[in-house]
């Protein structure tokens, strides 16, 4: 079975640590290392530039690291700093970002996919992409599929009202549009991307198709599922 991407929405009602943990791998992003509810096993690590140069290339002292990292909460940010081991992944990758747009666009379009990257993706962007562009069909977690603001384990709110104000290096309208259709047309299986937090599984599927592995996989786990 492919792996799991996942992303860094939080999850404070639902309990997933099980349900991300059962698949046969995974690919985190940036600092979303285990801690907050978002599965126990470390696989893969796909980083962005700054945190590959800061953690990676070289260890920075935590007064650098506090200077760069102003968008991110302190008690998060301090934890990665302390925890984080290469040594405890089987890869830690640089998910570079910087020239993509053309060979990811030229992809969208040989598939007919209307829409394209305009800006920059993120880091969760690359790996999905690029697991497409290897023949793959990766699971995905915790990315939205609505233009909703979106929250983060550990990114300060303010910073995606910028995003919803348009004035971020990155574009949730052009991602969203893309991860919808990556779903629809089953180059990925985003079904878990539809899974509200509360209690007990629901699948808010805002016109998009669940798969039945996935839902087969939320019933063996919690004993039933719910979808609107």
């Amino acid at each position: 079975m492919p792996k799991i991407i996942i992303g860094n929405k939080p999850y404070k009602k639902l309990r997933v640590n099980k349900l991300l943990d059962s698949f046969a791998g995974n690919i985190r992003c940036n600092m979303g290392i285990p801690k907050e509810n978002n599965g126990l096993i470390k696989d893969e690590l796909a980083v962005c530039s700054h945190i590959f140069d800061n953690f990676v290339v070289q260890r920075s002292n935590w007064d650098t690291v506090l200077k760069i990292y102003t968008e991110y909460k302190e008690e998060y940010l301090k934890y990665f700093y302390d925890t984080f081991s290469i040594k405890d992944y089987n890869s830690v990758w640089y998910a570079d970002a910087s020239n993509v747009c053309g060979r990811y666009n030229s992809f969208l379009e040989r598939n007919k996919c209307a829409h394209r990257f305009n800006k920059q993706p993120r880091t969760g962007f690359v790996c999905v992409l690029e697991k497409v562009l290897s023949g793959c069909c990766p699971f995905v977690f915790g990315f939205s599929i609505t233009e909703e603001t979106r929250k983060s384990y550990y990114v300060k709110d303010f910073v995606f009202q910028k995003e919803d104000d348009n004035r971020s290096c990155h574009s949730k309208q052009d991602e969203v549009k893309i991860l919808r259709w990556l779903h629809e047309k089953k180059f990925i299986d985003a079904t878990l991307c539809m899974l509200k937090d509360e209690s007990s599984p629901i699948l808010e599927c805002y016109g998009l198709e669940p798969s039945r592995i996935i839902v087969g996989a939320l019933q063996g786990l919690y004993g039933q599922v719910i979808i609107k």
